[in-house]
């Protein structure tokens, strides 16, 4: 069955031989009917041939004075969703204007057992699709990228760590050369602090690169 981009409409396809057209969708797509408020019901594990269990499902409401009529009459949109387990769940999203007994249904679906609201199935399957996988992964790249900051900015800490001792060290020797300016060893000591603060600030632009900030001019 190939799967394609999915627009929820206010019908159902019948097929030429009389079958409907129950179409694969991701869970995704779910989500976004739920979020539009619309309702449905969900039957986990529908093996065997779909259409049967439409037909099967729908003669039993009818008998049942649940609603009447056809599954289109009732229904706006027929759909099968896959689990990473390998399970084939059968999605019926309700129609907007459908004369479903909601209060009957209810009482049929506590009876029949394998089944949940849409609204339900969306929160409580979350973590049996795949896009839940696809979301973890995208928390495990930007946790990654968070210890990657982390052990950038620990670098950099380290190296202002030790520019703070260097800058200490030198604070030392400017008291006792501060009046001796032309003192050989002020000149070199100073050439050296220079030159680590030239380091230092190239090491920040880079970091700072890495890290998405832009350097201080």
């Amino acid at each position: 069955m190939k799967l394609t981009k999915l627009k929820l409409k206010e019908r159902i396809v019948k097929l030429a031989d009389g079958s409907y057209d129950v179409k694969k969708a991701k869970f995704k797509f779910l989500e976004r009917v739920a979020k539009k408020g619309l309702e449905g019901i969900v039957f986990l594990g529908a093996g065997g041939k779909l259409n049967d269990w439409v037909k099967g499902i729908n003669d039993l409401w009818n008998k049942e004075k649940i609603g009447k009529g056809l599954i289109e009459d009732k229904m706006m949109g027929l759909y099968i969703v896959n689990t990473t387990g390998g399970r084939t769940d059968l999605v019926m999203i309700f129609k907007t204007k459908s004369k479903l007994d909601i209060g009957k249904l209810a009482m049929w679906r506590l009876k029949f057992g394998d089944a949940s609201w849409l609204s339900d199935y969306v929160d409580n399957y979350r973590d049996q699709h795949e896009s839940v996988n696809e979301n973890k992964v995208k928390m495990t790249k930007s946790k990654l990228k968070e210890i990657i900051r982390e052990e950038l900015l620990n670098e950099y800490q380290v190296d202002l760590s030790k520019m703070a001792g260097r800058l200490g060290e030198f604070s030392k020797d400017l008291k006792g050369y501060q009046r001796r300016t032309t003192d050989p060893k002020w000149e070199k000591q100073l050439n050296s602090v220079i030159k680590d603060l030239n380091r230092l600030e190239d090491k920040f632009h880079n970091i700072s690169r890495k890290l998405g900030i832009i350097p201080l001019k």
